[in-house]
């Protein structure tokens, strides 16, 4: 029994060590609380990284992502890595499925047998989100063709290099309407809970990002606003100046008893989406089955089936119906 125990558990060793050679990214913008998403009009910063890779002489792969209207390749850095090397950079946007590729080519100089450098730091991409990227939009950044050169036994060797994709929620311009601050559609006593829970988030608090609204007003109706770094928090300043105060909740009674217009296209992010009870559609009417993805969030499994379908349609984020499917379909 011991002796089984210690072959599966060299088994296991064994493979994280021929398995876990990879290439990663990092954020190199923002701090960790702010690294799960990107925001509308801003710049931001990743840096490509190897990990678990020793005596590395050479960097080449290709990195893509979607969203390719909104997010838009700016500048790069080179790492100390290629400094007595080279290093190229060839961005493109395919017209066809419109995915944007970054082609990279990195070499450290060393010649064969050269030491090289462990783990090294590639490059730095700096992007650019254009004002119009649609907020709880997701870009996915992932790689392709990822390889290394390293240094073995005194000989050169090309290794591929385990990659997995990396998504980020977007944070565009999102309608306000004063007073209402947990965005719920109406105005009442709990929306002063909600500016007590967040006073003093703003433009004064450390690494956090808030906006006032441009012409603000404490009048009913929606008012646009670039969503903070928390997009709860955005709905709470009910005044527009950018900062929680107490004169938020002053607008409260402004606007007491008041409605939106039309329901949330999105739920704020303290929103909980919960499976409903199995249902049946024996009448083939039609049925509208909400599904929310959120990024960086791990998912285990994920399997369920449609067992009956009449005519799928296929909805965009504004609830236009943009193609119809006369198939079933297994998730």
């Amino acid at each position: 029994m011991v002796k089984v125990f210690i072959k599966i558990a060299f088994l296991i060793i064994c493979t994280i060590v021929a398995y876990s050679q990879e290439i990663i990214i990092e954020r190199a913008d923002v701090d960790t609380t702010r690294r799960s998403f990107v925001t509308a009009t801003m710049n931001f910063r990743v840096k490509v990284k190897l990990y678990d890779v020793t005596n590395c002489t050479g960097i080449s792969f290709v990195l893509r992502h979607n969203q390719a209207d909104y997010i838009k390749f700016s500048n790069f850095k080179p790492s100390l890595f290629s400094k007595d090397g080279s290093c190229f950079v060839y961005p493109w946007v395919n017209p066809i499925d419109g995915i944007a590729r970054i082609y990279t080519g990195i070499l450290n100089g060393d010649t064969i047998g050269g030491k090289g450098a462990d783990n090294p730091e590639a490059i730095e991409f700096e992007f650019s989100v254009d004002p119009n990227a649609p907020n709880g939009g997701i870009v996915e950044f992932s790689f392709e063709d990822a390889e290394a050169v390293i240094t073995k036994n005194n000989i050169g060797e090309i290794i591929k290099l385990k990659n997995q994709p990396y998504l980020f929620d977007i944070h565009g311009f999102v309608n306000v309407w004063p007073g209402d601050a947990n965005n719920d559609g109406i105005v009442n006593i709990n929306d002063v809970s909600v500016v007590g829970l967040y006073l003093g988030y703003g433009a004064k608090k450390s690494n956090f990002r808030s906006f006032k609204r441009l012409e603000a007003s404490t009048k009913w109706f929606p008012q646009s606003c670039l969503a903070w770094d928390s997009l709860a928090i955005t709905y709470a300043d009910c005044d527009g100046d950018g900062e929680i105060t107490i004169n938020d909740m002053l607008v409260i009674p402004l606007n007491f008893g008041k409605t939106q217009s039309r329901v949330n296209e999105f739920p704020n992010e303290n929103t909980l989406i919960s499976a409903a009870q199995p249902q049946s559609n024996e009448n083939n009417t039609n049925c509208s089955i909400p599904l929310k993805l959120s990024a960086n969030e791990e998912i285990v499994a994920f399997a369920s089936e449609v067992e009956f379908v009449a005519n799928f349609s296929k909805v965009n984020a504004f609830g236009n119906r943009i193609e119809n499917y006369n198939e079933s379909f297994l998730f």
